[in-house]
């Protein structure tokens, strides 16, 4: 510090003062001892003298005289040595005392350099620190300025806030007491979908796995008797072993058990899992919804069982017990073929007489095996209308949204405003937009209960008197227009009239609140597929409600190709607080029934697979071995030899198609039954293409069926087929 060097400049002075002393008191000495040598010279002459006095006078008396200046001479040598003796120690300890006060000096001096260096930096720092201290001094003066400033200002903000929570309270003060309204899930969009994918699927499981089980149940039957029939030599052989009839039939019934089990076993785990699976994935293309979780209903699983034994072990045991009444001999012996009768169609000679003899054969033989046609019609009809039914599932659903928002809602877009438009408040609308609107009609939209006979449905009211209203809504019943109603009267749509039971000229129950309740003659009924809807005059609402119509949306449509730009236009107007794009409506029903595809394409697979597998177990060629064997002997080609055998499967699937499709019709209309929604209503309708579909795919299922046969015909050895059974 300063008052340390300060201290340190002091000390130093003193101790350089102490070494001048020193300095002084050895010059000292010095001059006293060079005064000393002077005086020895002196008596040095002195004695010199005395000689030459003695010389000049008596010898003793001069003689006595030199002794004693002798002893004196020497008594002063000694002094002056003594003295010489103290001053070189005198000296030589100065010198010491002066080189050691003369380092330590040097190193006060140097100590003193380096703390005036020390201190020179330390008021440098000193005067950095105040400056320093002067620029933040001065930011701080300068951030309290500002802060003092946006103290204010928010002081300011806050008083107006204040103000304005204390206005905003008042208003809220001033609201009358709000209607409270209970919405349940089925108002969200998302779940309303999925209710609506789901019921379709729902519909779908009642009726198509009994149609599977059934068909599944005729090739499970069929296989057996055919099975038990073609081992008679085997079961006659061990019948003529010894073998009793419940061992025999114990093999075949254990068989036919056996394959029961296991294929209910695996068909109920896969099934659980592959088809559930299929359907939640076409389903997330649409829906976020967490994993499946698969549930095992084990009774279900008991009556598959159940159905699965009774079909396979049941016609096993019933073929066999048939078989076994028989004798060893006669069941070792082939059976007779069955006799052939005359038909009706040879009682017509006009066409009868037209057919060349294979035809003529292949007709007998259609009709000769009563069963095999049956079974035939039976498997390939049922085929059919499982794949009608599927497309016709498709055709009733997917066109929805073109039907509601292309023939019934022809409007492109609905405005939502903050406030009710007056007519002058229309009319600079209608004039704000320009040639962007083609049709703009106001509306009075609100949603209402009404009362039927199992609950109530929810509807949509739309009230106006602008008469091009009909230019937008399209209001038709099986195929005629309907009026728009007149004041005093309201028209509903077909699916809200079916739930409530009212027609025309009836009156239907509108829940205004919980409290009061009105009467609306019905005035027509008009076809719609989403939603429930009433449409009313202004003075019908009015008279109805209690209160004016307050036109707070409108119906609009464009003739502009560039929907969204007139749509960002109209948003931009003022008091416009919502624009709905119905093109996004229709996007969005598509894609809610999108995901139906993927379950009628597993359908229709499903549907092919069976009749694929009816198909090869009806037209297996090993029981007629012997019979295309003799024809392959009596010279037939393999080109007339196959058209023989096959010309039969083509001509049985064309008669199991005319009848599978009334039958896929009917089906159709049950299933479409069994899809009840509140909110949608589908057109039940199977399109021309869809029949042409569902006839081709069975050709073409018989037509594959007929290829993987063919090698089996080519494989028959005639030699062997018609050796004696003997």
């Amino acid at each position: 510090t300063v008052e340390g060097l300060n201290a340190q400049k002091a000390q130093l002075d003193a101790q350089q003062q102490t070494v001048q002393q020193g300095i002084a008191d050895c010059d000292a000495g010095l001059a006293e001892i060079a005064a000393q040598r002077t005086s020895l010279t002196q008596q040095q002459a002195q004695v010199e003298a005395g000689l030459m006095q003695i010389a000049e006078t008596g010898v003793m008396a001069q003689y006595e005289q030199i002794q004693q200046g002798l002893a004196q001479l020497d008594a002063a040598q000694a002094e002056l040595d003594a003295a010489r003796t103290d001053s070189d120690a005198q000296l030589r300890a100065a010198k010491r005392k002066l080189n050691s006060a003369k380092k330590q000096l040097d190193e006060a001096e140097q100590e003193l350099a380096d703390g005036e260096q020390e201190l020179a930096d330390g008021r440098k720092e000193l005067e950095d620190a105040k400056q320093e201290l002067a620029d933040g001094q001065a930011e701080y003066d300068e951030a309290y300025a500002e802060a003092q400033q946006e103290f204010a200002d928010a002081e300011a903000e806050l008083a107006d806030a204040r103000q304005k929570i204390a206005d905003a309270e008042q208003e809220i003060a001033d609201i009358a007491a709000a209607t409270c309204y209970a919405l349940g899930r089925n108002t969200n969009v998302g779940y309303a979908g999925f209710e609506t994918d789901t019921s379709v699927l729902e519909g779908l499981a009642k009726v198509f796995p009994v149609f599977f089980f059934l068909v599944a149940a005729l090739v499970c039957t069929t296989t057996m008797t055919r099975m038990v029939d073609e081992q008679r030599t085997q079961i006659g052989t061990l019948k003529a072993l010894g073998y009793s009839n419940g061992a025999i039939a114990r093999k075949y019934i254990g068989y036919a058990g056996s394959a029961a089990v296991l294929g209910c076993v695996a068909g109920y785990f896969i099934g659980i899992h592959l088809f559930p699976f299929a359907v939640w994935r076409a389903y997330q293309m649409l829906y976020k919804f967490s994993d499946i979780l698969y549930l095992y209903d084990w009774g279900l699983f008991a009556l598959s069982m159940a159905a699965a034994l009774l079909c396979s072990v049941g016609a096993t045991w019933a073929a066999c017990r048939v078989e076994l009444t028989q004798m060893p001999a006669g069941l070792m012996r082939p059976k007779a073929p069955k006799a052939g009768k005359r038909i009706l169609l040879e009682r017509i000679p006009l066409i009868w007489n037209r057919l060349s003899f294979l035809h003529k054969v292949s007709i007998r033989n259609i009709l000769r095996y009563r069963k095999r046609l049956f079974m035939m019609l039976l498997g390939i009809g049922g085929c059919t209308a499982l794949v009608l039914t599927g497309y016709g599932i498709g055709d009733s659903v997917s066109n929805i949204a073109e039907d509601q928002y292309g023939a019934i809602f022809q409007y492109d877009y609905v405005f939502t405003f903050e406030d009710a438009q007056t007519e002058d408040m229309q009319r600079a609308f209608r004039e704000a937009m320009g040639d962007s609107l083609d049709c703009c009609v106001f509306i009075c939209s609100d949603s209402y209960d009404v009362l039927a006979g199992n609950g109530v449905r929810n509807a949509t009211v739309v009230a106006t008197s602008d008469p091009d209203i009909t230019r937008l809504v399209g209001l038709r019943h099986n195929g005629q227009t309907v009026p728009y109603p007149a004041d005093g009267a309201v028209v509903i749509n077909e699916k809200l009239a079916s739930s409530t039971g009212a027609q025309v000229g009836d009156s239907i129950t509108i829940q205004l609140d919980d409290a009061h309740a009105v009467e609306a003659r019905v005035g027509g009924v008009f076809e719609n597929y989403a939603y429930n809807y009433i449409f009313m005059t202004d003075a019908t609402y009015e008279q109805l409600v209690g209160e004016p119509c307050r036109h707070k949306a409108a119906y609009a449509t464009t003739p502009s190709e560039d929907v969204y730009g007139v749509s960002a236009r109209a948003a931009r107007q003022a008091g416009v607080q919502n624009v709905s794009v119905i093109a996004d409506m229709k996007t969005r029903i598509n894609n809610m029934f999108e995901s139906l595809n993927s379950v009628v394409l597993l359908v229709i697979f499903c549907a092919c697979m069976l009749a694929f597998v009816v198909l090869y177990n009806l037209s297996n060629i090993t029981e007629r071995a012997r019979e295309i064997a003799t024809i392959k002997v009596l010279g037939f080609t393999r080109r007339e030899t196959t058209s023989y055998v096959f010309r039969e499967n083509v001509v049985l699937t064309m008669m199991g198609a005319l009848v599978g499709l009334p039958a896929g019709v009917a089906l159709h209309r049950f299933v479409m039954d069994q899809i009840q929604l509140d909110s949608v209503s589908f057109r039940v309708r199977i399109l021309p293409v869809s029949f042409g579909y569902a006839v081709g795919i069975t050709f073409v299922l018989t037509l594959v069926v007929n290829a993987v046969l063919s090698r089996k015909i080519d494989r028959i050895n005639m030699a062997e087929s018609l050796k004696s059974v003997e």
